[in-house]
């Protein structure tokens, strides 16, 4: 009797059972009967394909009414799938028609980039910018607009409110069009894009008279062009039309990209010295775009940290939680110094993403 009950404890101890479960035995008194053997040997067998690693869950033809946390079933109705409970919430693990379910993941990815020290006092953009073609130019029918891309870009329309202008309809940019994935150019292309109403611009200068870009229901081309491009129109006139030349990184045209955080190192040389950086993203609907300042970093005089001469600075600001979609949207970076010469030296400039990807195991 007692070499039963001894195998029994030693199985228990030396069997890694972790989270399964079995029923707990019946107590037996001597002598025994038959039934009482039949029951010891099923309480035998289940421990043994415990240690095996072989486990037989409930199978279920109706949902579960209360199950406890950590309990894992068989549900067979409608459709067949593996379920477990956790935090008072049924999961669906696998399922016979879609295998695995899906699982997402945020993988974190970085862009950077080093300058040992910097040439120019005015500004360095980095992954793009935006650059002003015109000024309060006019357009209408039988009036084109001209201009020369800087390089290859998208050209923005920012539209103004020049006091009765005929706001609503279509304007037309042909010109060279360059293919991003080839560099395929390709002669008199066109990108039509419809307006709807008057451009919202609250784009202003810093302390330090460095432009920051604001824009709402600005208007972008679908191609990116290169070169001289001609507007033209049959239903527009305009008298305050401001055209720019735009160029971005759209993380190799990845969507669900999450910005997270801007940060840069930097030493500076002189008390004097003037850090002003801005991330600025561009997010496009149709023929319409939105260009914001994400996040900002600071040294000297425009508010975080004053400036000291030959000492390090990290400066950083976290939690910007900004979706992209890089099929469409981006962003640049403009970095100014103020300074002649510049007091700056081995600058670090980094952005934070995070990529959500879905994974399915088969």
């Amino acid at each position: 009797m007692r070499w039963i009950y001894v195998s029994l404890i030693i199985l228990l101890l030396s069997s890694p059972v972790e989270a399964r479960r079995i029923s707990r035995p019946d107590a037996h008194n001597i002598p025994w009967t038959e039934e009482q053997i039949t029951d010891l040997n099923n309480t035998l067998e289940d421990i043994f394909n415990m240690q095996k690693g072989r486990y037989e869950m409930d199978v279920v033809t109706t949902p579960k009414s209360t199950p406890n946390d950590g309990e894992m079933w068989i549900y067979t109705g409608p459709t067949t799938r593996l379920q477990f409970r956790a935090n008072n919430t049924t999961y669906d693990v696998v399922s016979q028609d879609t295998g695995f379910y899906p699982v997402e993941v945020g993988i974190p990815v970085a862009l950077s980039m080093f300058i040992e020290k910097p040439s120019r006092a005015s500004v360095n953009d980095w992954n793009g910018g935006l650059l002003k073609l015109d000024d309060a130019a006019s357009l209408s029918s039988g009036s084109p607009l001209a201009m020369t891309t800087k390089g290859t870009g998208k050209i923005i329309l920012v539209v103004n409110d020049g006091g009765g202008d005929d706001m609503v309809g279509d304007i037309t940019a042909t010109g060279t069009a360059i293919d991003r994935n080839t560099g395929v150019a390709t002669g008199s292309a066109t990108s039509v894009m419809t307006l709807t109403g008057v451009t919202t611009d609250n784009s202003a200068n810093d302390a330090n008279g460095n432009i920051v870009y604001d824009m709402e229901k600005a208007y972008i081309t679908d191609k990116w062009f290169y070169g001289v491009v001609t507007l033209t129109t049959t239903d527009v006139t305009l008298t305050d039309l401001d055209t720019y030349h735009v160029s971005f990184e759209q993380w190799n045209d990845q969507t669900d990209i999450t910005l997270n955080s801007f940060d840069a190192n930097l030493f500076t040389t002189n008390v004097l010295a003037e850090f002003d950086s801005y991330l600025q993203t561009l997010h496009v609907t149709g023929d319409e775009c939105k260009i914001d300042n994400e996040a900002e970093l600071h040294v000297g005089s425009i508010g975080g940290e004053d400036a000291l001469a030959n000492k390090y600075f990290r400066v950083r600001q976290g939690n910007i939680d900004e979706e992209l979609d890089g099929t469409t949207d981006g962003f640049w970076v403009s970095t100014y110094y103020a300074n002649n010469p510049v007091y700056v030296e081995d600058v670090t400039l980094k952005v934070w993403a995070t990529k959500k990807q879905t994974l399915i195991l088969d």
